[in-house]
């Protein structure tokens, strides 16, 4: 197994913002990580997005929509959908990629 470390940290504030969805909430905390860590997209070898939508409403892509933004990179994709325990399984999943 080989090590596996957090090296960036983005966060968009809490809350409702009008005329924003959550791509628009993802790539800015996307962005900050990435600033954050001082890497470039491209050098990012998985992508786990965790989503989770209050009332349920499953399938959402978020991990591809992302990407589009950014850029494709051919890199593996996972989207995660866990309710409340969305934001663990998506790290979790990080983890073990």
């Amino acid at each position: 197994m080989r090590d596996v470390a957090i090296v960036g940290v983005g966060m968009h504030p809490w809350g409702k913002f009008e005329g924003k969805n959550f791509i628009d909430l993802g790539v800015d905390a996307v962005a900050k990580a990435l600033a954050d860590a001082g890497m470039k997209w491209q050098e990012i070898q998985t992508i786990c997005s965790g989503i989770f939508i209050w009332g349920g409403n499953a399938g959402h892509l978020s991990g591809q929509y992302i990407a589009s933004v950014f850029g494709e990179t051919g890199v593996p994709i996972v989207n995660v959908y866990a309710a409340c325990a969305t934001g663990s399984s998506a790290m979790r999943t990080a983890y073990m990629s």
